[in-house]
């Protein structure tokens, strides 16, 4: 049991990144400033990533237990965020912030800060995804038209969802990649499932509909890899690959098209909607959703923003959205 330590913890799934942990652990340690201690979960692994783990926590002084786990068949990144944060209850009694993170991702340099700024006044924190800009070329092959037309797509959603609800979504992302909950809110909905993959919308789903405060925060930042080898299937990685492949692919299934958001203009699910009830939109089909879901907004506020803010969603965001 951690005694004496902070209120704090960060959660880490990490399998085989013993190329990318140490420089997530060292954005980490840079502001942690005795304010966080760091569970890093590593699962299937056999390239020494654990090892690299601890002795980076070490070098840079930053208070760390290490899971070296085995994962059983059937099991995925829900699993190993749940075990991190089961282990930091159980490790720190006054533990009051729950953060997650991923192993190839950087937090930016007030990541830590502006999170525990927000988690006053809400349960829980999603961050916004930005693309580590040193990998930029490991996606050249995609078609930034149809990038952009994702991301217009999207910001029509979001602002769709805030005209119907009242809720400002900003950037609209759940990631694991940037999320933080205070413990008493991640303890009420029962933590993480048990899910190969989508654990971070799924509770960002639960504490909503449970009425917890969710905010999608605009200034706070983590920086993802671009890389296209992920370890979560169906994960931004997959994503990516979809869309540098050349050929056809749907877009994400949280955007639902144009008629679904009409039919249900007054009975919306909480954000992000889990794709049930409609089929995900092709790429090749949005022009046709753009133009139907902008009519949609107009006919609710003519006066909608729609040469302003929405703009600025383009080709950089869409790709993170997975």
């Amino acid at each position: 049991m951690i005694r004496n330590q902070p209120d704090s913890a960060v959660v880490i799934p990490a399998r085989n990144e013993a190329a990318r942990i140490v420089t997530c652990l060292d954005a980490l340690g840079r502001q942690a400033k005795g304010r966080l201690v760091v569970f890093v979960v590593v699962n299937n692994s056999d390239d020494g990533t654990a090892a690299l783990a601890r002795d980076a926590c070490r070098t840079l002084d930053l208070p760390a237990e290490i899971l070296d786990i085995q994962l059983d068949t059937g099991l995925g990144v829900g699993s190993v965020r749940r075990m991190g944060a089961q282990a930091a209850l159980a490790a720190m009694p006054d533990l009051r912030h729950i953060l997650t993170t991923d192993a190839d991702s950087i937090p930016d340099p007030d990541w830590l800060e502006r999170n525990l700024v927000h988690l006053r006044d809400v349960d829980a924190v999603c961050g916004n995804i930005g693309p580590i800009k040193a990998e930029s070329h490991l996606i050249q092959g995609m078609d930034l038209k149809l990038a952009e037309l994702e991301g217009r797509y999207r910001a029509l959603v979001m602002e769709f969802f805030k005209l119907c609800t009242g809720t400002n979504l900003h950037h609209g992302e759940a990631s694991g990649a940037s999320l933080a909950m205070k413990a008493s809110a991640y303890k009420a909905v029962g933590g993480f499932r048990d899910v190969r993959t989508s654990e971070d919308r799924d509770i960002v789903r639960r504490l909503k509909a449970s009425g917890h405060t969710v905010m999608h925060a605009d200034d706070v930042w983590v920086r993802a890899s671009l890389r296209l080898n992920g370890r979560a299937p169906g994960g931004m990685s997959d994503a990516l690959k979809a869309r540098v492949g050349g050929g056809s692919y749907v877009i994400d299934e949280a955007l639902p098209p144009a008629k679904w958001l009409s039919e249900r203009q007054h009975d919306l699910p909480v954000w992000p909607h889990d794709g049930t009830g409609y089929h995900a939109i092709d790429v090749s089909t949005l022009p046709a959703e753009i133009a139907q879901l902008e009519r949609l907004i107009e006919a609710i506020q003519p006066t909608s923003m729609l040469d302003g803010p929405l703009h600025a969603h383009t080709a950089e965001h869409a790709p993170l959205s997975s």
